[in-house]
């Protein structure tokens, strides 16, 4: 699988390389507008399953990074335990233990046009685990959804 990563890294312009696997099959990821160069090589390595390309231009019917941040905003507004933070409200850093004791998420999206990066920030302990399993329990029970989770203020 090196010798795979490293062969299209040198020769096939493209980002985002993952080349994983054994001995017996090597899953490849790659972003590139010369798809067909990667399946080229590969042919030649052997049997090709599962080809999967896509236009991620098309992935966003043209929607830029503002546009997306727009259209997700609109989509949970009201949750209570969804946030989606305003556009560019990241700087080049997110804290690690930015959402720490809380139990809800935030959606940054941040981008331009042609590129859109999308990142939620929630505590594994809190909103991925035993703060889901309250919510659930909320929502089955007819209580608030809320009841006895930590929140921070909404953000819009």
């Amino acid at each position: 699988e090196d010798d795979i990563h490293d062969y299209i890294l040198q020769n096939i312009p493209g980002d985002c390389l993952l080349a994983v696997g054994d001995e017996d099959l090597i899953k490849i990821h790659f972003h590139t507008n010369v798809p067909w160069k990667v399946l080229e090589y590969c042919a030649g390595l052997g049997e090709i399953h599962d080809i999967v390309v896509e236009n991620m231009e098309r992935q966003t019917g043209g929607l830029g990074a503002e546009q997306i941040r727009e259209e997700l905003a609109a989509w949970y507004r009201g949750q209570t335990l969804v946030d989606v933070a305003p556009f560019g409200a990241v700087g080049p850093m997110i804290a690690g233990n930015e959402m720490a004791g809380l139990d809800n998420l935030t959606l940054y999206v941040n981008g331009r046009e042609d590129q859109v990066i999308i990142t939620a920030l929630f505590d594994n302990l809190g909103k991925g685990a035993s703060g889901a399993a309250v919510q659930n329990m909320n929502l089955m029970l007819g209580f608030e959804e809320t009841a006895g989770l930590a929140l921070p203020g909404k953000k819009e």
